[in-house]
């Protein structure tokens, strides 16, 4: 603990004799009486020289504590002070805390320090101290984002294949409807030269007499005269009656 002359002020930590790496943080614990403190961080150059203010910034009230990023891997060392307000008047109230080390090479992964909230203990060397603990498990919220959008990507492409799938599909009948049509129509014009089916099998049609007319063949027909048909001859011939019974023939006698 430090205090300096009687402000009320005291630094819970950082305790003297410290050293903490570039990029840690410190959580940084006081009591105070001062409702708007304001806590300013002093360093000192590798070579010497007056206390630079680094960085100034408005703290918790009353007791708490405020984090602090050590971002100045070029100072050697560095302290903290705690005013009541941010004009800090004369600085008679300014509280000092204990000077603490830098080194200038970051850990791998930077840690937070400060008190343990469960014991009295302070630590005396940054590299025994606990980091803080990580966030609790389960899934980070752009995790389930990302989770999200893969399976509506997933659905999406799910969809687009069915919807492929059943129009290829739908072509593919009617291709086949419209060579089933073409086929049907082929074979109701060979029945309409052959026939009607019936049964499974092809009835002939009909046949149409037809009249065929004879040619270069002479047939003979019976030729009739009636009976008072007469042929007259000559005046010196004698007028006959040809029966109807007799027949006459075409050519010589």
């Amino acid at each position: 603990m430090a205090a300096d002359k009687d402000t009320g002020v005291t630094f819970l930590y950082p305790p003297a004799g410290l050293t903490f790496n570039y990029l840690d943080t410190i959580n940084v614990s006081y009591t105070s009486p001062f409702s708007s403190p304001y806590l300013v961080t002093y360093c000192l150059r590798y070579n010497g020289g007056d206390p630079l203010e680094k960085n100034a910034e408005y703290g918790h009230a009353y007791n708490s504590s405020t984090l602090a990023l050590i971002k100045w891997p070029e100072f050697a060392s560095c302290y903290f002070t705690l005013r009541p307000s941010k004009s800090g008047g004369n600085g008679s109230l300014n509280t000092n805390s204990p000077w603490f080390r830098i080194n200038s090479e970051a850990r791998p992964t930077p840690v937070t320090f400060g008190l343990d909230q469960n014991s009295t203990t302070v630590p005396t060397d940054p590299t025994t101290s606990t980091p803080a603990p990580g966030p609790s498990g389960g899934l980070s919220s752009a995790a389930k984002i990302g989770i999200g959008v893969g399976v509506a990507l997933g659905l999406l492409f799910g969809l687009g294949a069915a919807a492929i799938a059943f129009c290829l599909l739908w072509r593919r009948k009617r291709a086949r409807q419209a060579g089933a049509q073409l086929l049907n129509a082929g074979g109701e014009s060979s029945k309409s030269e052959f026939g009607a089916e019936e049964g499974g099998h092809f009835m002939p049609m009909k046949s149409m007499p037809v009249e065929m007319q004879g040619k270069g063949q002479d047939f003979e027909r019976p030729h009739e005269l009636s009976s008072d048909a007469t042929v007259e001859m000559g005046s010196d011939r004698r007028i006959g009656e040809l029966s109807a019974g007799e027949g006459v023939r075409n050519g010589p006698g």
